[in-house]
């Protein structure tokens, strides 16, 4: 991934799971992913390295957080199952 597109990612979800943590409902950003998939078709990134991106997204939280980021560590991993 460009740097480019992975700085538009990155701040993407990031507001995103703040907004999430804020209203209290991670629930809400199950269309982050959908949105994350077709930034990666938009740029002709296969779709294949979301969860790569997500994997990583996740050890930079738990490298970065304390306990208080397990919702998010939950939400990623759920995600990266999925995707």
């Amino acid at each position: 991934m460009k740097e480019h597109h992975l700085e538009i990612a990155n701040e993407f979800l990031g507001q995103n799971i703040q907004a999430g943590l804020n209203l209290g409902d991670m629930n809400l950003l199950e269309h982050d992913i959908d949105w994350l998939a077709g930034l990666l078709q938009t740029h002709d990134i296969s779709r294949e390295l979301l969860p790569n991106y997500l994997t990583l997204y996740k050890q930079a939280v738990e490298a970065s957080l304390d306990q208080r980021g397990q919702p998010i560590v939950d939400w990623l991993n759920s995600n990266i199952k999925d995707s």
